[in-house]
């Protein structure tokens, strides 16, 4: 839980500023920085950048941290280059983005806590992200202190620069966002994400990865299918699935999770998929079995993998507050 002292400057900097001018423009003494503005400002609310720029990730084994992180707490997982990253919400959640490299290839995951999204995108060489302290539509921005850019995270595009503007294409990856205990139940090859910056001050103490931080499925919403021109999403309801064990199929797509264990992927298959009673894998209707991360590892399709979609889950009524269109497939 964060220290009183920093909600309130999180409260304070995301009330309205005035929008009386005719401009439609962000008053000077709210924006210095002269930042300009692709969307509606009067759905900008913050107006000062109080994060550090976090750049010194690296990666140790499980069992360095096997008795450090509560079960429940709530982390995200990455598979790259078939090594399975997971990042801890004891740091996500107070610095909200957090830059990587993994064999000479760049990355930055966010998380925003007020929309209870995570994500992760592959990044250019020298390009580097830190929370901007603006919110739009409740939403995080982040600044690309490289490019001067500043991007909604859900949108997944920029929606503000500094002149002038630099193309910028976001790439993102798919996660899961579960339980410490169902990730190392159930990925092997898990590598713990820790800072190691020196200089983050009374930072480095706030960080507990004892807190129980679950994701709260009665409001959130599993999604995909980004439409960036038409700012239009899918989502599957998480709420509504009845049954603990859930294969949805829509075309060429197959939404499959277990909702006792927070786990859920977005397969993109048209075939139809069974999880095992134990729920460490799953099958298709050729008897093939794959782990989570889609690789089967059991039957004539051994060694290939089925394609997982980006996906990411969040609070259902925040992709109706950011998306213009939201397709609700359940």
């Amino acid at each position: 839980m964060r220290p009183i002292y920093f909600i309130l400057i999180i409260i304070y900097g995301c009330s309205n500023p005035d929008m009386s001018n005719l401009n439609n423009e962000l008053p000077s003494s709210q924006n210095s920085d002269e930042i300009n503005w692709l969307v509606d400002e009067n759905q900008i609310v913050g107006n000062t950048e109080i994060y550090p720029e976090i750049d010194s990730l690296t990666f140790q084994p499980l069992h360095n941290y096997q008795n450090t992180i509560s079960d429940k707490h709530r982390v995200a997982l990455a598979n790259i280059d078939n090594n399975n990253y997971v990042f801890l919400h004891g740091d996500l959640s107070y610095f909200e983005t957090m830059n990587f490299s993994i064999n000479s290839n760049y990355y930055s995951i966010t998380h925003c806590p007020i929309t209870n999204t995570t994500l992760l995108f592959k990044q250019n060489e020298g390009d580097k992200i830190k929370a901007s302290g603006y919110r739009y539509k409740d939403n995080l921005i982040y600044h690309n202190t490289s490019k001067e850019t500043y991007s909604s995270q859900m949108l997944e595009k920029v929606i503000g620069y500094k002149n002038p503007l630099r193309s910028e294409i976001v790439q993102s990856i798919p996660i899961i966002d579960s339980e410490w205990s169902e990730i190392k139940n159930r990925f092997d090859n898990l590598k713990i994400a820790i800072i190691n910056d020196i200089d983050l001050g009374t930072f480095t103490e706030m960080r507990n990865y004892g807190d129980q931080q679950s994701l709260n499925w009665n409001i959130t919403s599993v999604s995909f299918n980004n439409n960036k021109v038409k700012s239009s999403i899918d989502i599957f309801d998480l709420n509504e699935v009845n049954s603990n064990f859930f294969s949805f199929s829509r075309g060429n797509y197959n939404i499959l999770g277990i909702k006792s264990d927070k786990l859920v992927r977005v397969f993109n298959t048209s075939k139809s998929l069974t999880i095992d009673i134990n729920g460490n894998y799953f099958s298709d209707n050729e008897n093939n079995k794959y782990n989570w991360n889609g690789v089967c590892f059991e039957g004539e399709n051994q060694g290939n993998s089925i394609p997982i979609i980006n996906s990411y889950t969040g609070s259902t009524n925040a992709f109706y507050n950011v998306f213009d269109i939201v397709n609700k497939l359940n």
